[in-house]
């Protein structure tokens, strides 16, 4: 293997190490939101075990496939299923708001994070949600980001050079 191709696979390696570590943090700040979401939304409906409950439902929603609808939304389903609608209809507020200021958060955070665009990051997203299902979610967005980070690389490398 030629020395530029060793330093090329270094740089790329340095590139996947420091993205992925970012992009866990990323998560880790949007599981933290969503967990302050949850115990306000909680304290304000008055449920018992709010801070509990709010962890484990933070750390479900970070999980793949998994999510707050998860719980939530069978939740407040039931409530109202059992006669008490008013709390179960306040549940899926709560769970849709949650929602809401995730999907405008995630792509923010995340590109924020990796030094991407967000609008970058929310298409590679959804591209690799399309073409490979959840796991396409993660792993698309970064390839692109080693990808863009290497070319960005290389081009000041060159700028430098001139």
């Amino acid at each position: 293997i030629s020395e530029n191709k060793y330093v090329s696979v270094i740089k790329i390696k340095d590139i996947f190490t420091q993205s992925i570590i970012k992009f866990a943090l990323g998560y880790l700040l949007l599981m933290l939101i969503t967990f302050a979401e949850l115990l306000v939304g909680f304290m304000i409906l008055r449920i018992k075990f709010a801070p509990v409950l709010a962890a484990v439902i933070a750390v479900i929603d970070i999980l793949p496939i998994l999510g707050t609808g998860t719980v939530l939304v069978p939740w407040g389903l039931i409530q109202i299923a059992a006669g008490n609608a008013a709390q179960g209809a306040q549940i899926l507020v709560l769970y849709f708001i949650i929602t809401v200021i995730r999907n405008f958060l995630e792509p923010k955070i995340i590109g924020g994070q990796i030094g991407i665009n967000p609008l970058l990051t929310l298409v590679s997203m959804f591209i690799g949600l399309k073409l490979f299902g959840l796991y396409g979610v993660f792993l698309v967005p970064v390839a692109v980001i080693i990808t863009v980070k290497y070319y960005k690389s290389e081009m000041i490398q060159d700028n430098s050079k001139s």
